[in-house]
C-alpha cells in the first residue's frame, strides 16, 4: 500500500485541479508562461543562440498580418541599434566559421548551391527569396500557394476545400493575382541585380528618380554611380534593402505590409 501511496495522492491532486475551473485556467497559463520564457528568454543574448545555426527560423514581426504577434509588444523588441548590433555580430561569427554570406542577410556552407551560384554570379531572388533555380515561372502546389510568372503573381484559393475541388474539375485554382506592369518588371529587375550581385544598370527615369535619395548613401561611401551603373559598395551591404526599396514604388504607399529593414 505504501508503495501506491504517492500515485494516488497525485491523481487526487489531479481530480482536485480538474474540478476547480479557476485554478486549472491560472495552473494552465502559469506552465505556458514559463514555457513561453524559456523559448523566448535566449533570444535576447545572442551569444547564446548563434552557434545553433541548425533548424534556426527567421522572425519577423507583422502583428497586422499575424494577429498573434500582438501578443509580443513592439516595445520589448530590440530597437534599430540593437537589431543593426546583433546582425553585425551574426556576421562576423558566421562568416568566421566557414560561412559564404548570400546576398544581404543570408548565409550558406561553401559547397552549398546558394554559395556557389553566389560566386558565379548568377544568384536569384524571387518573392519567396534568394534561390539558386534560374527558372523565370515558379508553381505553387497546395491551398494559398503563390505561382510566380514574369507577368503575373497568382495566389490558390486559401479554403483547402474550395481548392480540392477546383482542382479535382480540373480548373484552375487561383482566387486572386497581380499583373506585373513593364516598369513593375523593370524595377523588380533592378532590385533583384542590387540584391543578388551588388550593382544595377538604370534607366535614364529611374537614375533620374532617385538620384536624390541615392546622394546620403553616395557621400557616406556606401554607393557609387558609374554612368548609369549604381554599385553597393562593402560597407553599404548591411544598408542593401534600404537601397534596393528606393526602387519600389509600391512601398511608400504599404509601409506597414512590410518587416522593417535595420
Amino acid at each position: 500500500m505504501s508503495n501506491n501511496a504517492p500515485h494516488s495522492d497525485v491523481f487526487e491532486g489531479h481530480k482536485r485541479l480538474e474540478k476547480n475551473v479557476t485554478l486549472l485556467a491560472a495552473g494552465t497559463l502559469l506552465v505556458v508562461a514559463i514555457g513561453g520564457i524559456v523559448e523566448i528568454a535566449p533570444l535576447f543574448w545572442i551569444d547564446n543562440t548563434i552557434e545553433q545555426v541548425e533548424g534556426m527560423r527567421p522572425y519577423a514581426h507583422v502583428p497586422h498580418l499575424v494577429p498573434r504577434q500582438t501578443m509580443i509588444p513592439e516595445r520589448a523588441l530590440p530597437g534599430a541599434e540593437a537589431r543593426f548590433a546583433m546582425a553585425a555580430q551574426a556576421h562576423e561569427f558566421l562568416t568566421g566559421v566557414g560561412y559564404d554570406p548570400i546576398g544581404f542577410d543570408h548565409f550558406a556552407l561553401p559547397h552549398d548551391p546558394m554559395a556557389r551560384v553566389t560566386r558565379e554570379g548568377t544568384l536569384r531572388r524571387n518573392f519567396q527569396g534568394f534561390t539558386d533555380d534560374p527558372a523565370d515561372v515558379l508553381i505553387g502546389m497546395g491551398s494559398s500557394a503563390i505561382s510566380g510568372f514574369p507577368g503575373l503573381l497568382a495566389q490558390n484559393d486559401k479554403h483547402n476545400g474550395r481548392y480540392r475541388s477546383l482542382s479535382a474539375e480540373g480548373r484552375l485554382s487561383a482566387s486572386h493575382g497581380i499583373a506585373r506592369s513593364g516598369q513593375d518588371r523593370l524595377r523588380g529587375g533592378v532590385i533583384e541585380a542590387l540584391l543578388c550581385r551588388g550593382e544595377a544598370q538604370l534607366s535614364p527615369c529611374l537614375l533620374a528618380e532617385v538620384q536624390d535619395q541615392l546622394a546620403p548613401f553616395t557621400a557616406r561611401g556606401l554607393t557609387r554611380l558609374d554612368g548609369d551603373t549604381l554599385r553597393i559598395l562593402p560597407g553599404g551591404l548591411p544598408y542593401a534593402r534600404v537601397i534596393a526599396s528606393l526602387f519600389d514604388s509600391y512601398r511608400a504607399v504599404t509601409q506597414r505590409r512590410f518587416s522593417s529593414a535595420i
